[in-house]
């Protein structure tokens, strides 16, 4: 099973999820969540996609409809500036679902057409015919904008592990169903090893984007884009300790909150002496006042 996941660059200059909505701690959440079931598992097949079919999924958790992860990989690659070269990175899939600060390029996500050839396994042709920008029309550049998000932000807080960082920014954000787009070093034996993961042996990994959007008890609830058959009809439970070990690519989702809002939310909350200390962020109303079910442009 190929993949497609390159590292992801540090930048100082990711919002962080928690100035904005503040943290949960664990004693506040429930055992079991999930954000929404999913609308569609889809297959990417032997390409390198699987950050434009990870991050549609996490969007239509929110959207409530299928996007098309074609017209996401192209912008992608439009951004990473590498369409030959195999995989992406997660912070320029996310880049592409935003709105560019300068220039005209693409971006928001292209409602899927054809939802029988989301489910079966993509082709290579498929995936070149993707990664070429030019291919994307007019058309579909202004259908696409009606589904771009505002910002996105990093979950990883650093107060907690991975796991509860997950857990904190599904939870704050429940009302809007959003779920995360990060990704692992995956492990072969987890492919068709069952759809629970334990631990997180040594041996051949390779780097998958995938969507985490619940949990249960000590397992977050993981959704591949590599088809139906393997683990429970493509979704896996990985343990905490699994997750934490593996999932070194970082973890992000999206609020419909323009970016120069959000700038000056986390300046603020920089300047507050218990920032650090508080578990509820005292910007959490503008939050709930800038929150949208989606953009319309």
């Amino acid at each position: 099973m190929k993949t497609g996941l390159n590292p992801t660059p540090i930048d100082e200059r990711d919002f962080k999820l928690g100035a904005v909505v503040g943290l949960a701690l664990p004693s506040d959440m429930p055992d079991e969540y999930t954000v929404a079931d999913p609308l569609i598992i889809k297959d990417q097949g032997q390409s390198d996609m699987c950050t434009a079919y990870a991050i549609t999924a996490v969007s239509e958790d929110e959207e409530g409809v299928v996007l098309d992860p074609f017209f996401t990989f192209g912008v992608t690659k439009a951004i990473t500036g590498d369409p030959a070269e195999w995989g992406a990175d997660l912070r320029s899939a996310c880049k592409s679902a935003v709105k560019p600060r300068t220039g005209d390029r693409a971006y928001g996500s292209l409602e899927a057409k054809d939802l029988s050839k989301l489910t079966k396994p993509a082709t290579q042709e498929d995936r070149e015919r993707a990664s070429d920008y030019r291919n994307i029309t007019v058309e579909e550049r202004e259908e696409a904008k009606r589904h771009a998000k505002k910002s996105y932000f990093s979950v990883v807080d650093g107060v907690g592990d991975i796991f509860d960082d997950m857990r904190s920014a599904m939870w704050m954000t429940r009302n809007e169903k959003r779920s995360i787009f990060t990704g692992c070093n995956w492990r072969t034996v987890w492919t068709y090893g069952g759809g629970t993961i334990e631990t997180a042996p040594s041996g051949q990994t390779f780097g998958h984007a995938v969507k985490a959007f619940g949990w249960r008890g000590g397992y977050m609830k993981l959704q591949l884009s590599n088809g139906k058959s393997i683990g429970e009809d493509g979704i896996f439970w990985i343990s905490r300790l699994a997750l934490n070990q593996a999932f070194t690519f970082g973890a992000f989702t999206f609020l419909d909150m323009p970016r120069e809002d959000a700038e000056k939310t986390i300046a603020e909350s920089k300047k507050s002496k218990t920032f650090f200390t508080r578990v509820v962020s005292p910007f959490a109303n503008l939050f709930d006042k800038l929150r949208l079910c989606h953009t319309t442009i």
